[in-house]
């Protein structure tokens, strides 16, 4: 969803309560100008007001908001700045679920592809770093934008491993990359 499609700003305030500390947010008792007919705002509010807004979906909290899913986090900076993020929302500790405001950071695609856990697959426990059976070596390589960067073969893991943490500092991965 664009922007232009999302809600108010004002109409966020009127639905949720947004504690910045905790990353909490609640739904609010919603005003009958939000609904059609009096009965559904008095059962909606019944059932929603002063609960926990949203459910986890892929380990984002998501809700559902003029019938169109939003991501919290989404809706907790909005909240907070008063305008929506012009980019990605990136939770900077890797907790998709921790929408604390000092955990979110607006970025593009590149630059969230810089803040990255280390797959789980990931046979060397190390982003960017893969034993190569054949060669009997490590080789070490780096994503950047759309580039694949090829780092070099090593005999040594730990030669691979400071080979790919260097290009991360000269591309400017976030610090806990990998992680």
């Amino acid at each position: 969803m664009n922007n232009s499609e999302c809600p108010s700003i004002e109409y966020l305030h009127e639905c949720f309560s947004y504690d910045h500390l905790s990353g909490l947010m609640v739904w609010k008792v919603r005003p009958i100008t939000h609904f059609t007919r009096e009965r559904d705002h008095a059962a909606w509010n019944a059932r929603f007001a002063g609960k926990n807004a949203g459910s986890m979906n892929k380990g984002y909290w998501r809700v559902e908001v003029s019938k169109k899913p939003m991501g919290v986090h989404r809706i907790a900076w909005a909240m907070h700045y008063g305008e929506y993020p012009e980019g990605w929302i990136d939770h900077i500790n890797g907790n998709r679920a921790d929408n604390r405001i000092v955990n979110l950071r607006v970025t593009d695609p590149v630059g969230n592809a810089t803040n990255q856990k280390t797959p789980t697959n990931n046979s060397s426990g190390v982003a960017g770093v893969s034993y190569v059976s054949r060669d009997n070596k490590w080789k070490a390589y780096i994503y950047h934008g759309n580039e694949f960067i090829y780092l070099g073969y090593f005999v040594d893991k730990e030669d691979a491993i400071a080979a790919r943490k260097a290009a991360e500092v000269e591309y400017s991965f976030h610090e806990n990359h990998g992680r």
